[in-house]
């Protein structure tokens, strides 16, 4: 995310990640850490997104790549995830594949509303996350090392989004 503000996404996690500026301008993370994501400071209510994203070798680490859409505050907001392999944590399962994940606490403050589970599960909606879609099986994680592209309309119509 070009220009990304690392101190916004500090207040709306509680947490601060080490990361780098990468190439053109884009963010890397460099630490193992807990959901947590990066925010910029423009209203993105309706818009496209194009990038492109990877993991550069892992050394075993299977974790979540993905990133928020239609945010409206550290509680209320879309999450596109993909994960590398199939893994159990904090007593949830999370399937290798990819998930949309809608998140709507109750007091828009994310580290009261949400949970480590509602982050981690992929396959069932439960209390403050929805999960939207779904692709998921053992030959749909992200692969090591590889670049990937994608491409986000968000809100064109309203109700309506599609990625690719």
């Amino acid at each position: 995310m070009v220009g990304a503000d690392l101190d916004v996404h500090r207040r709306a996690t509680g947490r601060k990640l080490g990361a780098r500026a990468g190439q053109h301008g884009g963010q890397a993370q460099i630490v193992n850490a807990a959901p947590s994501f990066y925010l910029n400071n423009i209203n993105q209510t309706q818009y496209s997104i194009d990038g492109t994203w990877q993991v550069l070798e892992t050394g075993g680490d299977d974790d979540y790549m993905g990133f928020v859409f239609g945010y409206q505050n550290s509680s209320n907001f879309y999450l596109f995830d993909w994960k590398q392999g199939t893994q159990g944590y904090v007593g949830r399962t999370a399937a290798e594949g990819m998930a949309i994940k809608r998140f709507t606490g109750a007091t828009g403050n994310g580290l009261v509303d949400l949970s480590l589970e509602e982050f981690w599960e992929n396959q069932t909606s439960f209390g403050d996350m929805t999960v939207l879609a779904t692709n998921q099986s053992s030959s749909k994680g992200w692969v090591d090392n590889k670049l990937y592209n994608f491409h986000l309309d968000f809100n064109l119509n309203p109700g309506e989004s599609t990625s690719s």
